[in-house]
């Protein structure tokens, strides 16, 4: 694996040590990510239970082919379930523009394209609907 990917197998005690064992993978992820991703697994997932855990960690800077206004930033509803709603920042695009992107909902999700500029690589954003 390190020859090949860069990467690297560890054995870990989930058992005795599952606290410290989180620390161990999350400053590894940390280390991959340029300090972008800092826990990846929050405290108390993993436990006696755990067996293996397997992480993958890609670093992708890319520009939108449309970027987002920053100064459109705002604080407004994301909608959990259909009656429960947190705040949280949501970025607009160009203000009184209509913009076109590919999405579909097929009743069971909603799926949404952002490309990237160079146009062969987009983000899909996949969304459960219920």
């Amino acid at each position: 694996m390190k020859k090949y990917y860069g990467g690297k197998a560890e054995v870990l005690d989930f058992i005795r040590k599952a606290e410290k064992s989180r620390g161990t993978i999350n400053v590894f992820i940390k280390e991959q990510t340029n300090h972008k991703i800092k826990d990846l697994i929050p405290p108390g997932v993993l436990n006696e239970l755990t067996r293996l855990v397997l992480t993958n960690a890609i670093y992708f800077k890319g520009d939108w082919k449309i970027a987002f206004n920053e100064s459109l930033t705002m604080e407004e509803d994301f909608w959990i379930i259909l009656n429960r709603s947190v705040k949280v920042q949501m970025m607009h695009m160009h203000p009184n523009e209509t913009i076109r992107f590919n999405f579909v909902d097929t009743g069971d999700l909603q799926i949404l394209e952002l490309p990237y500029k160079g146009g062969n690589v987009s983000m899909l954003i996949i969304l459960p609907k219920h």
